[in-house]
């Protein structure tokens, strides 16, 4: 699975819904998560050791390329056709004006005039409630941002910055807890096409979506944008080339988007907008239900529909079948490392709290781990955080001084379950402390 430069790159989705390996189809995100791993232990001999150089590293050779005989997308035909079966939804009533919630001052002096759109998705929870307050004024740092949740949202009257969409019922009750588990591209579809329809997704540079359970920091993510895009014309000719067209940077499970992306997806959506729907006989489909039908019989069809493995998805495989080549730097799996094609580290993306090594995701071991995330911040290089770590009482402190070194201006924390926590990486990290 190591990222080709052949024009036809296949979507690893396909690639191993369609494998003749069980055990490839079983553990795809496996592979996927390490595709762009530094290191791979236990390699025992030389031929395994230059087939890793050949095909990892891209030297004593031309690059890999997938087989012949992996499947891919059928080449485009000279009639539009949507790149999987499709059942055309009713007709949505017209969007109602609604302003995007914008800060009253914003100041660009430190990144040129780039605009950011946040943008987020929540069946409105009592955990999501709970922590929407400290999310809020993160996405207010943005330059404009909105929360969307369905109809049927158990809030009786929304803030100014929701948008309410209309999410096809699904086989599970909307009361239920795994209500939309793994399935929130079955409320993300609808938001995307409020944001489309309306013009708000147009007006911004890049858009950003992200989860409640995030922390983002809105000026760190610029800055990454900047350092993503300079490890574009730092890499390869391919590398370069995406500069010029669609892209979509991958954070862990957040996803980030250019204009000319958002233009190229509104271009498509009569067809990339289709929705699966539960009066279809196809009774896969039936379960599919809300979710894209440009995924149908991809990988997570059609019991669940993740935004980590749709936008991957669409990028690398659906868009360019639509004759949209699309750049896409990063990695979805969060806390993963990634490089561009002449092997620059990309700054890491997403960090992630289930690797945390301070106690997992406890609440003492989160608050630890962004204390020493921040204390990271102050260091000139890495040589003064290893004297530190070194120094440190604690034993994983000192056996991932560089997991944290690595995080230290990561724009987004995955998996925080609590205000606490959100304060505190609000405090430390973003400089911004109490009080409100």
């Amino acid at each position: 699975m190591a990222p080709g430069k052949s024009k036809a790159l296949a979507t690893v989705t396909n690639y191993c819904a369609n494998h003749h390996s069980d055990a490839v189809v079983k553990n795809c995100r496996k592979f996927y998560d390490g595709r762009h791993v530094a290191v791979i232990h236990h390699v025992n001999n030389v031929a395994v050791h230059e087939l890793a150089r050949k095909l990892l590293d891209h030297e004593g050779s031309e690059p890999g390329t997938p087989p012949a005989a992996l499947p891919s997308a059928p080449a485009p035909s000279t009639q539009a056709s949507p790149p999987a079966a499709s059942v055309p939804m009713p007709t949505p009533a017209p969007v109602p004006p609604i302003e995007v919630v914008s800060p009253a001052v914003i100041d660009h002096s430190a990144d040129a005039g780039m605009t950011l759109f946040c943008f987020a998705w929540s069946p409105r929870r009592k955990n999501d409630e709970g922590m929407l307050n400290e999310v809020r004024r993160q996405y207010k740092k943005c330059d404009g941002h909105l929360f969307f949740t369905d109809t049927e949202s158990p809030v009786k009257e929304d803030e100014e910055d929701f948008v309410r969409v209309q999410v096809p019922k699904q086989r599970v009750e909307r009361t239920h807890g795994q209500w939309l588990y793994h399935r929130n591209m079955a409320g993300l579809m609808p938001s995307w096409d409020h944001l489309l329809r309306s013009g708000i997704a147009e007006r911004f540079d890049w858009l950003l979506n992200s989860e409640l359970d995030h922390f983002l920091s809105p000026s760190r993510a610029k800055e990454t944008i900047r350092e993503y895009l300079q490890g574009l014309e730092d890499g390869s000719k391919e590398d370069k080339s995406g500069l010029s067209g669609p892209i979509m940077l991958m954070w862990g499970n957040a996803f980030v988007f250019n204009r000319k992306f958002v233009q190229a997806l509104r271009t498509n959506w009569p067809q990339l907008g289709r929705v699966a729907s539960s009066s279809e006989g196809d009774s896969k489909q039936g379960r599919a239900v809300g979710c894209p039908l440009f995924m149908k019989n991809r990988f997570e069809w059609p019991d669940s529909c993740s935004q980590d493995i749709i936008y991957p998805a669409l990028a690398m495989n659906i868009l360019p079948f639509l004759q949209q080549k699309v750049a896409f730097p990063g990695a979805s799996g969060c806390g993963q490392p990634s490089r561009n094609r002449r092997g620059k580290a990309y700054p890491l993306g997403c960090w992630e709290m289930q690797q945390n090594p301070l106690n997992g995701e406890s609440e003492k071991g989160e608050l630890g781990a962004i204390e020493v995330l921040a204390k990271m911040r102050t260091f000139k290089d890495k040589w003064e955080a290893r004297a530190y770590c070194k120094a440190s009482p604690v034993e994983a402190v000192q056996k991932n001084c560089m997991k944290f070194w690595d995080g230290r201006n990561a724009p987004i924390i995955h998996h925080l379950h609590t205000v606490s926590e959100h304060v505190l990486a609000r405090t430390l990290l973003d400089n911004d402390p109490d009080p409100a």
